[in-house]
């Protein structure tokens, strides 16, 4: 074995000892006592999944494991290794399938000081009846005449046997089994209560758990389909009980399962999560008083097909307003299958339902729904529809130079058009036209401008340097050139070519005769440029 390997199974049995040593000194209940057995159940759950099954052996005092001693007990002669040989376990081996239950009912058995630790320890884990843990007993130790436990032992066989008569004596002579009166539970409620789960929601949690496991290790064989249905119903009757933790570690598990059989698996519950009655109450669930409920929405629909997008549609329809975004964006994802649907969501939606539905839009359908967005009565959606538009850069340009003449779109529109992969030249013609012919505020003119840097090309840099080097004359019109220039400035700073360099550099020559802000500010650009290229050609 592996120094990694060994170090694993190791370290899971050295915890378990450890975890098995606290729990005497702690009257604690069966809660407090799982929650120190954690961290053991999860090092001996990677060892078995490594290994199949992990056998150690008991001695006083310690556990072996492949003849290399793993724990020693610090308690000596009174701590749990000794009781159990002192019992008669020789040796424990721990399987998969291992959980909690098995591993508490184990540990109270096992530990001198638990609830079980005045009785046999032999008879306590065979009353356990353990999945996961199977022991070895020698035979030299089992229960004689002579053993301490086995007066009691012997006593309550009687009592099962005594209630096992009982229980004939209501059987009809024939075996028709007419029933005249309930027959007394082999069972008292006392140990019912013991050694029965109450909760139901453990009980399911631990069937859809097993389901699961024995699906992505394999093992389902013809039983797939049975497996398949009986994990629907667990889910459903969670649902009906409104047992929301419950049904969300259920649908995380089937998100990350794995296996050769976890992709059909999948599909078959996402087409029963897809029936519209199924959605809406998923919808009901997700407003639950719980802290699992805001993640049963964002995990019922992950699973969901493709073709949902009508089903999400319907349940968006009667959802609560706090809820209806998840839906929204789910429908958004889908949007392929349900066009119109998300079409009229994003122009009459509420703000939330919209922007949620539009975030969620798959690259292919984005910008043509996205265009949609543009009728909704909020402007924070249309403002965010607007880069979408920009997607399918043959498009762009159609789509985004009429908002250059909306003011509310304005600034967004050219800021999309700038990095929307469109024909340089054709879009900086779109920019250039509004520059030249509308009268526009300090933001949307810096906006323009910007958008004309980043653009670059001929056409861009042509505008640029006139405005540049010839400002208009006059009074009235010398402070908007010289915010022209100094923004012209900064654009072909952005644009970073030789070309954008050379024109730099040739207006901030004095002769040019250009205000002082506007010559120091083509001097800073030009420095900035220079570095920039100095540093690319470092990196070379």
């Amino acid at each position: 074995m592996a120094d990694a390997d060994a170090a694993l199974v190791h370290g899971a049995l050295a915890g378990l000892g450890r975890a098995l040593a606290r729990i005497p000194g702690r009257a604690l209940g069966a809660e407090q006592h799982a929650s120190s057995l954690e961290p053991a159940l999860a090092g001996l759950r990677d060892a078995v999944e490594k290994y199949g099954t992990v056998t150690v052996a008991v001695e006083p005092g310690a556990l072996r494991f492949e003849g290399e001693r793993v724990y020693a007990d610090e308690l000596g002669a009174a701590g749990f290794c000794s009781r159990l040989y002192r019992d008669g376990v020789r040796a424990l081996t721990f399987g998969r399938g291992l959980m909690m239950p098995d591993l508490l009912a184990f540990a109270l058995a096992a530990v001198p000081g638990g609830p079980e630790g005045e009785s046999d320890a032999v008879e306590e884990l065979w009353k356990a009846d353990l999945g996961g843990i199977q022991y070895t007993a020698a035979r030299g130790d089992r229960l004689d005449a002579t053993h301490p436990a086995a007066a009691a032992f012997a006593q309550e066989v009687q009592q099962l046997a005594a209630r096992a008569s009982e229980a004939v004596e209501y059987v009809d002579a024939d075996a028709t089994l007419l029933d005249r009166t309930q027959p007394p539970p082999l069972w008292s409620e006392e140990q019912h209560r013991k050694n029965d789960p109450q909760s139901w929601s453990e009980v399911a949690r631990r069937a859809a758990l097993t389901i699961e496991r024995i699906v992505e290790e394999d093992l389902a064989g013809w039983d797939l389909e049975a497996l398949q249905e009986s994990f629907g119903r667990v889910l459903d009757e969670m649902a009906r009980r409104t047992d929301v933790p419950a049904l969300v570690a259920a649908l995380h598990g089937v998100t990350r399962m794995g296996g050769a059989h976890a992709p059909s698996f999948r599909a078959f519950v996402g087409r029963r999560l897809a029936d519209v009655s199924r959605l809406s109450r998923a919808a009901e669930l997700a407003t639950a008083p719980v802290k699992a409920a805001a993640q049963l929405l964002p995990a019922w629909t992950a699973l969901l097909p493709d073709d949902a997008g009508p089903a999400l549609i319907e349940a968006l329809r009667n959802a609560r307003e706090d809820v209806a975004p998840a839906l929204a964006a789910a429908a958004g994802q889908r949007c392929a299958s349900c066009p119109d649907d998300v079409a009229e969501l994003l122009r009459d939606g509420p703000a939330a339902v919209a922007q949620a539905a539009l975030s969620a839009l798959p690259e292919p359908e984005r910008g043509a729904l996205a265009l949609e967005a543009l009728a909704n009565a909020d402007a924070e959606v249309r403002r965010n529809a607007v880069p979408l538009l920009a997607s399918d850069p043959r498009l762009a340009l159609e789509r985004l130079a009429p908002l250059l003449d909306d003011p509310p779109m304005r600034a967004a529109a050219a800021e999309a058009l700038s990095s929307s992969g469109a024909p340089p030249d054709e879009a900086a013609a779109a920019i250039v036209e509004r520059l030249s012919s509308s009268k526009l505020g300090e933001e949307d003119l810096g906006a323009l401008y910007r958008a004309l840097g980043r653009l670059g090309g001929p056409g861009a840099r042509a505008f640029l340097s006139e405005r540049l080097t010839r400002p208009a004359k006059g009074f009235l019109k010398r402070r908007r050139s010289e915010q022209e220039q100094l923004l012209a400035v900064e654009a072909l700073a952005a644009d970073g070519s030789m070309s954008a360099l050379r024109l730099l550099e040739e207006a901030a020559d004095p002769k040019r005769g250009h205000a002082p802000a506007v010559s120091s500010a083509c001097l800073a650009a030009v420095e900035r440029l220079r570095s920039r290229r100095q540093v690319r050609e470092g990196e070379r």
